[in-house]
């Protein structure tokens, strides 16, 4: 795997357009989000890529070329909610049987938003894909119930995640294995899935919100800095 995916290719990401959407929108906040973030590929790392994290020193080394250091109660947390996926039926049935951290580059993505189209250089990376067939993402999250996570799952536009990760990679399917923060009384974090299909209303609810903020985005900052380059 690229370390340095993020710094040596100049593409957008889905990352890219949410923090668009946030200087566009304001919208849902959440506190910490860098610490959030950092747990969150902390977990990742140690289902797909456990060779970035030094056990010894507590650090994980990201793809931005940062260093993160973490307190051993958070490793252990890590480790545990990570178990806590391997021990799922349906995650043990599918993540391990895929390609971890693959990612798809797309020079030309065409958008369509109501009728007008336009391209911009895309890429995204998944946690797992299987080729042609369908992809998988985890999450953590703070929500407790099936329910909260579905509901959760559009505040935080993991549909148009979902949406343009299917789009860009050619497939059908994108599920989402999302992992419980806190434990429950039994000291177990639970588990939550969400399943995205081609056709179904959140891979249409996700693809409009893909290509609506993605027109803003080509008119108000692509086409702004291709011309800046022009000059």
């Amino acid at each position: 795997m690229n370390i340095n995916y993020y710094q040596q290719h100049k593409f957008i990401s889905n990352s890219t357009l949410t923090q668009f959407s946030g200087y566009l929108y304001g919208g849902f906040k959440v506190p910490n989000l860098q610490i959030a973030f950092d747990f969150g590929n902390l977990v990742d790392a140690m289902l797909t890529s456990p060779e970035l994290i030094d056990f010894d020193e507590n650090d994980l080394y990201c793809e931005d070329g940062r260093v993160i250091h973490f307190e051993q109660e958070d490793i252990n947390r890590a480790q545990a909610m990570a178990r806590s996926l391997q021990d799922d039926p349906i995650f043990a049935g599918i993540f391990p049987y895929m390609k971890k951290q693959h990612a798809f580059y797309r020079t030309n993505f065409q958008f369509d938003y109501d009728g007008l189209k336009f391209t911009l250089p895309m890429r995204c990376k998944m946690d797992g894909v299987k080729l042609g067939s369908m992809g998988a993402d985890v999450k953590t999250t703070n929500t407790k119930s099936q329910h909260d996570f579905n509901h959760h799952m559009e505040i935080l536009d993991y549909d148009r995640q979902g949406s343009l990760y299917m789009d860009m990679a050619k497939i059908d399917k994108m599920i989402y294995f999302a992992v419980s923060k806190k434990p429950d009384k039994r000291d177990t974090f639970k588990v939550f899935h969400f399943t995205i299909e081609r056709g179904d209303r959140a891979y249409l609810r996700g693809r409009d919100k893909y290509n609506r903020l993605a027109f803003y985005y080509y008119t108000m900052i692509h086409n702004f800095n291709t011309k800046k380059l022009a000059t």
